[in-house]
This record gives structure tokens, sequence and C-alpha cells, in this order.
């Protein structure tokens, strides 16, 4: 598999583990994780920061589609439902920048 194709594969496989861990999907992302190690394990042959570049693509992703859906809901105004989405994105909004900051190596912040 040429790289470009193997990053691709990887890209698409990364980001649905993470859509999938979110939602607690944790049989689905496991299988998809399997094949994403065997792509990586030939990915990491030739370069680790790229295969930590994908993942946090990944991440970074699903990131600024949730930012884009509270947007949306700021825009459509606060009903009963709209605040109740709002809420259980910012748990995954929350969630995810624990991700991103295990990732590059941040400390997450605890009050």
């Amino acid at each position: 598999m040429n790289l470009g194709a193997l990053l691709d594969r990887l890209t698409i496989l990364s980001r649905k583990i993470v859509e999938l861990d979110l939602v607690g999907e944790t049989t689905t992302a496991a299988n998809l994780r399997e094949e994403a190690r065997e792509l990586a394990d030939h990915l990491l042959q030739s370069n680790q920061d790229l295969l930590r570049t994908v993942q946090l693509g990944a991440l970074n992703g699903a990131l600024w589609e949730r930012e884009n859906q509270l947007r949306v809901l700021r825009e459509e105004g606060s009903s009963d439902l709209n605040l109740r989405e709002a809420g259980i994105l910012a748990f995954q909004l929350a969630k995810l920048n624990d991700w991103r900051a295990a990732a590059i190596g941040e400390k997450k912040l605890h009050r």
C-alpha cells in the first residue's frame, strides 16, 4: 500500500474511532482500532510523528464539528432542546480536549 492510500485509510479509521469512543461504542471501535494498529505498524516503520499527526487530525476534526454544532444551536436560540443538546456537546468537547491534551503531552486542568 502506498503512503497516500495508507494515510487516507488511517485518517478515516482514526476519525471513526474517535466518534465511536465518544458515544461508547467500544466493541466497534476496538475492531477498527485493530485495523488501524496494523496500518500504523507499517507507518511506524517510516515515521512515528506522522502517525501522531493523523491521530491529532481525527481529534481536531471531531472538535471542529462539535464547535460548529454549537454555533448552529446558538443561532437557533436557547430552546430547552437546544440547551440540552448544547450540554451534551459541551461534555463531548471536554472529553475530546482531554484526549487531545494527552496526545500532545499537555496536562489536563482539574479543579
